[in-house]
C-alpha cells in the first residue's frame, strides 16, 4: 500500500467551505454545528469529512499550525505567571522547568572535568597517649567483638 501514488485532494464547493472555516479557526465540531445545527447524523458526517481534509491538506495543516502557535504565544505571559506561582510554592518540577526555560540550567549538557584532583592536608598527627583510663587497668582489646559493615 505504501507504494501507491498519492491521490490529490479533490476540490468541491463543500470542501472549499470546510477549508475556509478551518482556516478561520473553527473546529470540526463547530463547523458541523454551524452547517447542520439540527441534524446530529449529518454533523457526524461533516466532522469526519473535516477531519479527513485536515489530515491530508497541507495548506490547512499549515494554517491550523500557525493559529495554534499564535494562541500559544499569546498565552505565554499567563502560563509563565502560573508556572512561577507553582515554582514559588516549592514544586520541584515547576522549578526545573523555569530554570530550563530561562537558560540557567540545561540537563542535556554533560559537564566533563579534565585533569586529576589531588587533595593534601597538612595536619600534625596526635601524640601517643599512655592510657585511655589513667589509674585503671586497660581493657584487653582481644575480648572486643568485631563489627563488620
Amino acid at each position: 500500500m505504501a507504494s501507491l501514488p498519492a491521490v490529490p485532494e479533490k476540490s468541491s464547493p463543500k470542501r472549499d467551505k470546510y477549508r475556509k472555516l478551518m482556516s478561520k479557526g473553527y473546529s470540526a465540531r463547530q463547523i458541523a454545528k454551524k452547517l447542520e445545527p439540527d441534524n446530529p447524523r449529518k454533523q457526524k458526517v461533516i466532522r469526519g469529512e473535516v477531519h479527513r481534509i485536515a489530515a491530508t491538506d497541507e495548506a490547512v495543516q499549515k494554517r491550523v499550525g500557525e493559529i495554534s502557535k499564535g494562541s500559544a504565544i499569546m498565552a505565554l505571559p499567563m502560563a509563565t505567571e502560573a508556572l512561577i506561582r507553582r515554582a514559588s510554592r516549592g514544586r520541584v518540577d515547576a522549578i526545573k522547568l523555569i530554570y530550563e526555560a530561562t537558560g540557567f540550567h540545561n540537563p542535556r549538557v554533560q559537564h566533563e572535568h579534565s585533569g586529576d584532583i589531588k587533595i593534601t592536608m597538612d595536619l600534625p598527627r596526635p601524640g601517643a597517649q599512655e592510657s585511655l583510663n589513667p589509674g585503671k587497668a586497660d581493657v584487653d582489646i582481644s575480648e572486643a567483638d568485631v563489627v563488620e559493615d
